[in-house]
C-alpha cells in the first residue's frame, strides 16, 4: 500500500513540476528537467509497478480480499497501460 500511495503523490509532485519547468525559458531550469526528471520519472513507474507486484503477489498466494489491496493495482495497470501506449504508439 505504501508503494502505491507513495506513486500517487511522486505522480502529483512531479505533474506540479513539470508544469512549472516545462514552460521555463532559463537554461539550468531546462538542463534540470532534462537530467533529472526522466530518472524521477522511470522511479515513480517502477514504485507503481512494484506496488501492483506486491499487491498482486498478496491476492495470489495469501487470497487477501481487502479493498486496499486491490487499489494496489490501479498504479500497475496506469503503468502497463501507459508503457503499452507509449510502445504501441510512438510519437
Amino acid at each position: 500500500m505504501w508503494l502505491a500511495l507513495a506513486f500517487v503523490i511522486g505522480f502529483g509532485v512531479n505533474s506540479a513540476i513539470v508544469s512549472i519547468v516545462g514552460t521555463s525559458t532559463n537554461p539550468a531550469v531546462n538542463d534540470f528537467s532534462r537530467t533529472y526528471l526522466p530518472y524521477w520519472g522511470v522511479t515513480l513507474f517502477a514504485c507503481g509497478f512494484a506496488a501492483g507486484v506486491v499487491g498482486l503477489v498478496a491476492i495470489l498466494k495469501d487470497q487477501e480480499r481487502s479493498v486496499i489491496t486491490l487499489l494496489t493495482l490501479v498504479p500497475m495497470l496506469f503503468v502497463v497501460v501507459f508503457l503499452l501506449g507509449e510502445f504501441l504508439f510512438p510519437h
